[in-house]
C-alpha cells in the first residue's frame, strides 16, 4: 500500500495546507525569445509607473544622466526554486544530499533571462509531490528526539509535534510561520495520527511531506506576517523588503542555497536590515567560498548551458565539469577579470575532453589542468559546451552562436517581428557552410534585420565544427574563413581575423563589461532592469570598473544597490 493511500482522510486537508502550487498564476510565459539578453515588456509585474518602464538597447551607462539617487524601478516577480537551489535547500533541510530534482523537467529563462518564473506543468506538480513524498519518507526513517529537539517521552508527542513544526517550519519557508499555519499543520498531524491511525514516525512524515508542497517552501517569496511598509525617503510606492526577504534574496543569489544560521539569525533580529551588516555578510559568504555557486550559475546561463550540469551523458557532464573547474579558477586564483575568463589559455581537461580537444596523453576521470593552444583555445567561449550548445551538430552555425554572444554578453537589442526561419536548401558540396549560409538567407528580409547583426558576432567561430577544431571545411575542403567585422552596439567597428582576435577585441569592450554589469543585476533581483533602476546600476557598474574588473566585486556591489533591498508597490498592493 503506498504512502499516499494509507493518509485516508488526511487527503482533504494535505490538499489545504500545500496549496497546490500550479493554481498560483502569478507566472511569466515562457514564450518567445530566451537568454540572460532577453528583455520583458513588464519587467517589474508593475503597471502604470514610470519608474518601472522597461528600458531599450542599446544603452550606456556612461551617461551622466544616470547619475541620479539610486532607487529601485520594480517589484518582485514570484520565482520558483531552481533545481540546483531545490537540491541545495533540501540537502540544507533534510540533510538528503540525493539531488532529487536532477531528473525533473528541464527549465526555461524567465522574462529576465535567467532561469526564473514559468508556468508549472502538470508534470512538474507530480514532480512536486513525488519528489516531497520520496523526502519524507526518508527523513521519518531517522526521525528521533535529536532530530526532533524534543523528547517525546517527556514532553509528549504533541508538544514535539508543534515544537518541531514550528522550527522545521522557519527552515523550510526561510520565515516564521503565522499562528494560523502552525494550527493547520498540527492540525494535519493530528487527523493523521488519530483519525488514520498513522504512526507518530508517519505522522510527521506527512507534515513534511505537506510543507515541501507549499507554496512558501517552492517559491522565493518570504513575505512573513506583516504587510510592507513603505520606504519614507521614496515616492510613496518604494517598499522595503523584509528582513527574511532580505536573508533569503543575499543567500539564494550568492549560495543558490537557503539561509544559514547567521544569515538565518541576523533575519530574526532584523540587523540584516542595516546596509553594512548586509554587505558584511556578504562579504562573509563570498570569503568563505560558499559563493561559488553564484559564479558556476551565472556563467552556465550566460552561455546557456545549464543542461549540462543535469545531462545522464557522461560526455556532456566532463564537458560541464572541465568549464566549472575552469572558471572556479580564474574566478578565485586568478583576478575573475574579462581577460582571464574569455582569454585564459589553461584548461582543465579528462579522458573525455581531452580527445574533443585532440589531446593525447590524458586518460581517466580526473581533471588535469593543460596549457592549450593559444589560438585554437582561450577562455569560456572556446569551451566544448558552449561550441557543442550552440553549433550544428558537427557543423558551425554563425547565427546561433551570433545571437549568445551578441545578446547575452554584449546585451545588444534583436529586432522584433522576424520572419520565420526559411525553409532548408540542398548544400552544394564546392561550398563552406559559411558560404552556403549566406547565398540561402541573402534574399531574406531577416538577411538584413538580423542577420547583418548577428552573424559577424558568429563567423568567428567558424572554426570550430561543433567542439571540435578544423582549419579546413570537411565537406568542400576549402580553408575555414573565420574574418568578419561587427559594428558593435555602440557603433564601434570590431575587424577580426579569426577567433582569438574577436574574443580579444569583445574582452576589452565597453559593451561587455556594462553587460556583465546588467546580467549580475538581472540574475539578483530576478527581473529586467526598469527605468527607476539605472542609477543604482551606473553606480554598480562604478564600482565594478573601479576594482580592476573583478567580477566577484560586480557581484558585492549589486547587493548594495537599493533595487536588491527595495522592491516597488505591486498593482493593488496595500502597504502600512
Amino acid at each position: 500500500m503506498s504512502y499516499r493511500t494509507r493518509i485516508g482522510s488526511c487527503a482533504p486537508l494535505l490538499l489545504a495546507v500545500m496549496s497546490v502550487p500550479a493554481c498560483t498564476g502569478i507566472m511569466s510565459s515562457p514564450s518567445g525569445p530566451s537568454g540572460p539578453g532577453f528583455q520583458s515588456s513588464d519587467p517589474a509585474g508593475v503597471s502604470a509607473d514610470p519608474a518601472s518602464e522597461a528600458v531599450s538597447s542599446p544603452l550606456d551607462l556612461r551617461d551622466p544622466a544616470f547619475a541620479g539617487e539610486d532607487s529601485a524601478g520594480g517589484g518582485m516577480p514570484l520565482r520558483g526554486l531552481t533545481r540546483a537551489e531545490y537540491n541545495n535547500t533540501v540537502a540544507a533541510l533534510l540533510g538528503d544530499t540525493s539531488a532529487i530534482a536532477n531528473t525533473w523537467s528541464a527549465e526555461t529563462p524567465g522574462p529576465n533571462g535567467f532561469l526564473a518564473p514559468r508556468p508549472v506543468s502538470n508534470k512538474e506538480v507530480s514532480e512536486y509531490m513525488d519528489g516531497a513524498q520520496d523526502l519524507a519518507d526518508r527523513f521519518k526513517a531517522k526521525l528521533d528526539d535529536s532530530v526532533l529537539g524534543c523528547s517525546v517521552s517527556t514532553a509528549g508527542e504533541e508538544v514535539c509535534a508543534k515544537s518541531f513544526i514550528t522550527s522545521f517550519g522557519r527552515k523550510a519557508f526561510r520565515r516564521p510561520l503565522v499562528n494560523e499555519e502552525v494550527t493547520d499543520y498540527v492540525g494535519l498531524w493530528k487527523m493523521a495520527r488519530t483519525t488514520s491511525e498513522l504512526s507518530f514516525q508517519d505522522s510527521m512524515g506527512l507534515v513534511v511531506e505537506a510543507m515541501l508542497q507549499s507554496p512558501s517552501f517552492l517559491y522565493h517569496w518570504e513575505l512573513g506576517p506583516k504587510a510592507p511598509s513603505l520606504d519614507g525617503d521614496g515616492d510613496g510606492k518604494l517598499v522595503a523588503l523584509s528582513s527574511y526577504e532580505l536573508a533569503a534574496r543575499l543567500s539564494y543569489f550568492l549560495t543558490q542555497a537557503p539561509p544559514d544560521a547567521k544569515l538565518a539569525g541576523a533575519a530574526d533580529s532584523g540587523a540584516i536590515l542595516d546596509l553594512a551588516q548586509l554587505n558584511a555578510h556578504a562579504d562573509r559568504l563570498m570569503e568563505s567560498g560558499k559563493a561559488k555557486a553564484l559564479f558556476q550559475d551565472f556563467i552556465a546561463q550566460l552561455l546557456n548551458v545549464t543542461d549540462f550540469s543535469f545531462s545522464e551523458d557522461s560526455t556532456m557532464r566532463a564537458m560541464d565539469q572541465s568549464r566549472r573547474a575552469f572558471v572556479e579558477q580564474n574566478v578565485w586564483s586568478a583576478s575573475g577579470s574579462p581577460d582571464d575568463l574569455f582569454l585564459s589559455s589553461e584548461f582543465f581537461v579528462n579522458g573525455q575532453v581531452a580527445g574533443i580537444y585532440g589531446l593525447t596523453g590524458v586518460k581517466g576521470d580526473e581533471l588535469v589542468k593543460i596549457s592549450m593552444d593559444q589560438n585554437q583555445r582561450f577562455g569560456l567561449l572556446t569551451h566544448a559546451d558552449f561550441l557543442a550548445k550552440t553549433g550544428h551538430g558537427n557543423d558551425s552555425l554563425a547565427p546561433r552562436r551570433g545571437r549568445a554572444v551578441w545578446q547575452n554578453l554584449l546585451c545588444g537589442a534583436i529586432p522584433n517581428g522576424l520572419p520565420a526561419v526559411p525553409p532548408e536548401i540542398p548544400r552544394d558540396p564546392t561550398q563552406t557552410m559559411r558560404e552556403h549560409f549566406e547565398k540561402k538567407v541573402a534574399p531574406l528580409v531577416c538577411a538584413r534585420a538580423c542577420h547583418a547583426t548577428l552573424d559577424p558576432a558568429g563567423f568567428a567561430f567558424e572554426n570550430y565544427g561543433g567542439p571540435v577544431w578544423r582549419d579546413t571545411d570537411p565537406t568542400s575542403g576549402k580553408p575555414i574563413n573565420s574574418a568578419a567585422t561587427l559594428k558593435l552596439p555602440f557603433g564601434d567597428l570590431l575587424t577580426y581575423k579569426g577567433p582569438r582576435d574577436f574574443v580579444e577585441g569583445l574582452a576589452g569592450s565597453e559593451e561587455l563589461k556594462q553587460c556583465l554589469t546588467r546580467q549580475m543585476f538581472r540574475l539578483a533581483i530576478g527581473r529586467s532592469e526598469a527605468k527607476g533602476d539605472l542609477s543604482g546600476i551606473k553606480a554598480v557598474y562604478d564600482k565594478y570598473t573601479s576594482e580592476a574588473l573583478d567580477i566577484k566585486a560586480l557581484a558585492v556591489a549589486v547587493v548594495s544597490a537599493k533595487a536588491f533591498t527595495h522592491r516597488r508597490l505591486n498593482e493593488g498592493e496595500v502597504a502600512q
